[in-house]
């Protein structure tokens, strides 16, 4: 059985509920009310998003390292706890294909922008830190209040930096970085993602496998 696959029913999921937003917001430009109806739809998977995670989130109490199978079957798997990254994702294609990839910005715009997108992800990379080392040394963890704000803000913000990114290199507005991404090397290796998604835990494990001592894991390791 391959259980990291569970991610694929996600989409699956999402590509269902998509023309609940996509369907109104593809009428024609001069229709307002349909329109409104479809960013409303976007704007409801989002909040769907964050209401159950808090619920959920206030209910477990955990997350990657701490009750971990409440926390894989409760939260990190759902569909609706994974939803808001899609639904700002589809409302970032709407913004494109309204501006027709056309979008004027001032310097001083697309710099805060690159600043606050970088400064964010740093940030959500990071600030697990000082929890984690909670396993490891007598110190306090974080407060529930702390768990439940992190599990629903991190997914949203993600998106958010991984939305500006596209817009940004889409309009023009992503200079070097747009460079490097939009590099024709990384084409055959794009193509692999999916390959390498189904099969990068059976490659982990005969590694594993291979071992002939204990293997000593750390959260450094992890």
């Amino acid at each position: 059985c391959m259980s990291w696959t569970w991610f694929l029913s996600n989409l699956m999921q999402f590509y269902w509920v998509a023309p609940l937003a996509l369907v109104p917001l593809a009428f024609h430009k001069k229709a307002v009310w349909p329109r409104i109806v479809g960013l409303a739809v976007v704007g409801m998977f989002v909040l769907v998003h964050v209401v159950m995670t808090v619920v959920l989130e206030l209910d477990v109490n955990g997350d990657v390292l701490r009750r971990q199978s409440e926390y894989f079957w409760i939260i990190f798997q759902q569909p609706y706890c994974r939803v808001a990254p899609f639904a700002i994702g589809l409302g970032l294609g709407y913004l494109l294909d309204r501006t027709n990839f056309r979008f004027c910005m001032g310097k001083a715009v697309v710099c805060i922008g690159w600043v606050t997108a970088f400064a964010t992800s740093t940030t959500l990379t990071l600030i697990t830190y000082d929890e984690n080392q909670h396993l490891l040394e007598d110190a306090t963890g974080w407060s529930r209040t702390s768990r439940v704000v992190h599990e629903t803000l991190q997914r949203p913000l993600w998106g958010l930096v991984v939305c500006w990114v596209v817009f940004a290199c889409t309009t023009e507005h992503g200079g070097p970085i747009n460079r490097f991404l939009s590099w024709r090397g990384f084409l055959p290796l794009s193509r692999l993602t999916y390959c390498v998604y189904l099969l990068h835990p059976v490659v982990i494990l005969c590694d594993l496998f291979a071992y002939r001592v204990f293997a000593y894991f750390t959260i450094g390791y992890v």
